[in-house]
């Protein structure tokens, strides 16, 4: 049976709603109401992967997780899903469970760059997690097989430089990647931190505070 078009619209309109109220920084009040679709509609995979990174957003790691498994259940194909479900438990301090399941997802990604080079930087974290700077650099040459443009290659051997405490070799790299990530819808959460901390170990306050 096909969707009624009136309960479509007001699914759209609940979402809008929510995404509203994200903006507002009203985090409960946007769950509550994405919680209430996904309970009438659990088969909208949009909803789901909205309530799941908005959750993140919240620091509500748990919540998260469950959305993002159920997004899985509604597609298992969906690589991009697995990765989210993977970056959640990295959150979480769970790497046996991330990296399994960032394994899955690159097993799943067929043609989906996007897919692939997110599951590498999972498996990235992990490693790095890990102190195993070789598997983090492995992986972050898979990423570059996928998608050369990304630049997961210079981030991690600085990140790697910089836990050595080897900063102006480390630099460098970070200011590489910062410019090759110039106009990219994705990010690297932490590119600027760990840039400004090795400024900032190399004495160049006012740029690290920049």
């Amino acid at each position: 049976m096909l969707p009624d078009p009136k309960d479509k619209a007001r699914v759209l309109v609940s979402m809008r709603d929510a995404r509203q109220l994200t903006d507002r920084l009203e985090y409960d009040a946007a769950i509550a109401l994405l919680r209430k679709v996904v309970a009438e509609n659990p088969e909208i995979k949009d909803a789901w992967l909205q309530l799941g990174v908005l959750c993140v957003r919240a620091g509500r790691y748990d919540e998260a997780l469950s959305a993002f498994r159920r997004l899985v259940e509604t597609d298992p194909s969906d690589a991009e899903s697995i990765v989210s479900v993977a970056g959640v438990l990295v959150a979480l301090d769970r790497l046996d469970e991330a990296k399994a399941h960032a394994d899955m997802a690159l097993q799943k990604t067929g043609g989906n760059q996007n897919a692939r080079t997110s599951a590498c930087e999972i498996l990235v974290k992990v490693a790095l997690r890990r102190g195993d700077a070789a598997a983090a650099r492995r992986y972050a040459a898979v990423s570059a097989q996928a998608d050369p443009s990304f630049p997961l290659e210079p981030y991690v051997e600085g990140l790697i430089l910089h836990r050595e405490r080897k900063f102006d070799e480390a630099l460098p790299n970070l200011l590489e990647t910062a410019r090759l990530m110039e106009g990219r819808l994705s990010t690297l959460p932490e590119l600027y931190y760990y840039t400004g901390d090795t400024l900032a170990n190399l004495g160049r306050a006012v740029e690290a505070e920049a």
